[in-house]
Formats: C-alpha cells, structure tokens, sequence
C-alpha cells in the first residue's frame, strides 16, 4: 500500500511524517530500527529514549497512487509541521533526499526526473499534477 503515515509522539505531539510505497512495511522497519537504537534520525531516536517506544502511536494519514506519493506527503508536511523530519518537503516538486530516500524509491523513479506543480489558484489544496519530465509539463502547461 502507498502511501504517507505519522509517527506521533503522545505525550507533546511532536510528530514524523513520511510516505512509502509499502506503508506497513516502513513502518514496521521503523519501529525495530527505534526498538533497537539504530535509527538514522537521532531526533526521533531521542525522542523514543526519552518517552519510550509505547508512547509513540505508527498511523496510516493517507493512501494514494504512486504517482502521487511524494505531492500528498509535501501536502500533510506543510499542514502537520512535523518537528522530528530531518529533510524538508517543498511544495514545489523538489525535496532534500536522504540516503534512505533515495535508495527506497531508486527502482520506482531510476533515469527519470520527475515534476510536481500545484495551481496558484486550487480549490482543493492538495491538487497537483505530476509530470515525468520538465518537456512534459512544458507541453501540457504552456
């Protein structure tokens, strides 16, 4: 299941939010990774020592196509805040990967650019096209 999930801490509602192509899976990687202190965020993994792993609550935001993953996750990183993500999601269509980023989603986007636009003007705010090349949105938009 794609998708984009909250790591929500319970006692101050300090949050992560992510998004995956196998949303149960990445979360379940997630929660060994901080059960057993080897995560690469050292803001959650602090925050997981502090309170303890069962105050944290793993939650499914929103399911959505493939093709959209990654402008559903800028849309629910600009509406939640999060304080525990390391990388910012901008709105715009770019995006400071990490390495973990990149590796995940290598067979998905390989050889490929990929271009997220959102109207200026949008009724519905998490409207977006998604074109696979800036050619693409130069024909479609222009």
């Amino acid at each position: 299941m794609v998708g984009v999930y909250t790591i929500t801490n319970r006692i101050n509602g300090d949050m992560y939010v992510g998004s995956s192509n196998n949303v149960d899976n990445r979360m379940y990687t997630h929660e060994i990774k901080l059960r057993n202190n080897k995560h690469c965020n050292n803001k959650l993994q602090n925050a997981v020592n502090k309170y303890d792993l069962s105050n944290f609550e793993f939650k499914l935001l929103d399911e959505c196509e493939l093709d959209h993953q990654f402008a559903i996750e800028c849309y629910w990183y600009n509406l939640l805040n999060p304080s525990y993500n390391l990388v910012d999601v901008n709105p715009n269509g770019g995006r400071s990967w990490s390495s973990e980023q990149r590796a995940a989603h290598t067979s998905v986007i390989k050889n490929r650019i990929r271009l997220t636009c959102t109207p200026l003007f949008a009724t519905d705010p998490r409207e977006c096209y998604l074109f696979e090349s800036l050619s693409q949105a130069v024909r479609v938009l222009f």
